[in-house]
């Protein structure tokens, strides 16, 4: 059994998915038979047992994810059902990472079908994972809501932000009976927000995924921000803590997941654990999944020790920044450096624990 960190661990979603099961999803959509989705399925079966049983054995994580092996999407419209009947792939908003590359979100043209569920792939997981904390991850509202950007015929874009708050609301219900340790609302569009509208942007996303948080209970939620990983590179640039916080201290969740490795230190400094309520965790980002240089657990300890000065010990936690492929197939990120890098996550919470006289 592996040993768990005094100081909360967890980890933010994706992995890179093995080659044969790229291989297979790519043959899939290229065609659909009968065969080629048994054997996607299957390989879908076999990374996930990897995903789980190779983070069972890390010493110092504490909450593992399934690895995500099976959102052919990305992280954004898995919840979307034959996405291709009512979206415009690259039609949408442009997204723009450091390095100069692009993506464009997808564009809705017709009301959708909202019936795909993570649920029965967690209910696999969390048979693998036995009595290992195992969460789940929803997108959230916001980032939905982000392809409603012309009028929909009949379909008003408030009726599409209540139908995708009712979806996300009963997907995240059934997560959590189906055993989710937490179920984790992915708000990685909340800098693009700031880009598009400035604080009163943020603004806009704090309330919209509140309508959604305050349907749960709030000690199993948790929100994760961070500045997007795609190809090593991130999007929104210039953006900082100094935009965001303490404005995401009004998430009503008592988990935020915000990336920091790689970033300035003084966003580190920018944390005041007095705006928080007496239960919220700050997981914090020590592992920076942009590069594929593991990390020290003296590095990962760095981090923690320098965020506890401001958050206090109470109030924290660390995880790595983003997910390793949210954004669908990454290959610039090998899956053996991903886990590498779960690896030092582990060792330096419980690294900063005996510096921190936790342990």
């Amino acid at each position: 059994m592996a040993r768990e960190s005094p100081i909360p661990t967890t980890v933010v979603g994706s992995l890179p998915r093995p080659p044969g099961l790229i291989d297979i999803s790519k043959r899939y959509q290229e065609k659909p038979t009968e065969t080629n989705r048994r054997k996607l399925e299957a390989a879908i079966r076999a990374a996930l047992k990897e995903n789980l049983q190779r983070q069972a054995t890390v010493d110092g994580l504490n909450e593992i994810s399934d690895g995500e092996p099976w959102k052919r999407y990305g992280f954004a419209l898995y919840p979307v059902q034959g996405a291709e009947k009512y979206f415009r792939f690259g039609e949408g908003i442009t997204i723009s990472f450091e390095d100069r590359h692009t993506r464009r979100l997808p564009l809705l043209v017709k009301k959708p079908t909202l019936r795909e569920s993570s649920v029965g792939h967690f209910r696999e997981a969390k048979a693998i994972a036995k009595e290992r904390p195992l969460k789940a991850a929803v997108i959230s509202a916001s980032a939905l809501t982000l392809a409603y950007q012309k009028d929909v015929p009949g379909y008003p874009k408030d009726a599409f932000t209540e139908d995708v708050l009712n979806y996300l609301e009963a997907d995240a219900k059934r997560l959590l009976r189906a055993g989710a340790s937490h179920v984790q609302i992915d708000v990685t569009e909340a800098p693009i927000f700031f880009q598009l509208a400035g604080r009163d942007g943020v603004r806009e996303v704090i309330d919209l995924n509140n309508e959604l948080l305050g349907r749960l209970p709030r000690e199993k939620t948790q929100v994760h921000v961070c500045f997007g990983s795609d190809a090593r590179s991130e999007h929104s640039k210039g953006v900082t803590y100094q935009d965001l916080w303490p404005a995401l201290a009004d998430f009503r969740t008592d988990g935020l997941v915000l990336q920091f490795a790689g970033r300035r230190e003084a966003d580190l400094d920018r944390l005041d654990g007095s705006v928080l309520g007496p239960k919220t965790r700050v997981y914090v980002g020590a592992i920076d999944v942009s590069n594929t240089r593991p990390e020290t657990p003296e590095a990962v300890a760095a981090i923690a020790q320098r965020a506890s000065k401001g958050l206090g010990i109470e109030h924290l936690a660390l995880t790595t920044n983003c997910g390793f492929s949210p954004f669908g197939d990454d290959p610039t990120m090998p899956r053996d450096v991903a886990f590498a890098k779960l690896e030092a996550l582990g060792a330096g919470a419980l690294h900063a624990s005996r510096g921190l006289g936790l342990d």
